[in-house]
């Protein structure tokens, strides 16, 4: 990962397309066995965990919805692996006009996709309880939250290079409701988890 940043910085500094290239054909490999690395210690201790979670009378378990933000967020991880590495090749005809608009939806993919729905799903799942009849709040409000969220940044994956390749309002009232929705979902999650955050 490091190499990676430093090709990356070097081909940066030194306007060089090639090093720029390799930093992310480099840079997606290493997340690529990340995410292998991720999915077998996940298969490797499933079972233990299961056995004690039953131990606890499932206090441990992870929910469906935890699991599913997670699984999420590793496609989308993916994702933005994959754009990061279309926005990284050199620019050629033989490639889609759409290719040079992908650095916003890059970011997009990474931040909105992979990091803030892994924290989500973690966050989810391990505060503190709320009540003893509902220990993760208001189950509602968590998923309205992954709804949003993700018809949200979905919407601005499609939308944004749209825009850049032919600008139309259209686009511009879409990137604006792709806005409104994350925020929406971000708002759901906050009021969710506001309460759960206490020292017991």
């Amino acid at each position: 990962m490091h190499v990676t940043l430093a090709l990356r910085v070097a081909g940066d500094l030194l306007v060089n397309p090639s090093l720029r290239t390799w930093s992310g054909v480099l840079n997606a490999v290493v997340l690529l066995l990340f995410l292998l690395s991720t999915a077998a210690a996940v298969l490797q201790t499933r079972a233990g965990a299961m056995a004690a979670a039953g131990a606890v009378k499932g206090t441990l378990a992870m929910p469906p919805l935890t699991r599913l933000f997670i699984k999420t967020a590793l496609v989308y991880l993916a994702l933005a692996l994959l754009a990061g590495l279309a926005r990284s090749l050199p620019p050629s005809e033989a490639l889609p006009a759409f290719f040079a608009y992908l650095t916003p939806v890059y970011f997009h993919l990474f931040m909105a996709g992979w990091v803030l729905q892994l924290i989500i799903g973690v966050g989810y799942w391990m505060f503190p309880k709320h009540t003893r009849e509902q220990p993760r709040g208001n189950e509602a409000l968590a998923w309205a939250a992954y709804g949003l969220l993700n018809a949200g940044l979905a919407l601005r994956v499609v939308a944004e290079p749209l825009h850049s390749l032919q600008p139309h309002p259209a686009w511009g009232w879409a990137l604006a409701l792709s806005a409104v929705l994350q925020w929406l979902g971000g708002m759901a999650f906050v009021a969710n988890a506001w309460p759960r955050i206490k020292e017991h």
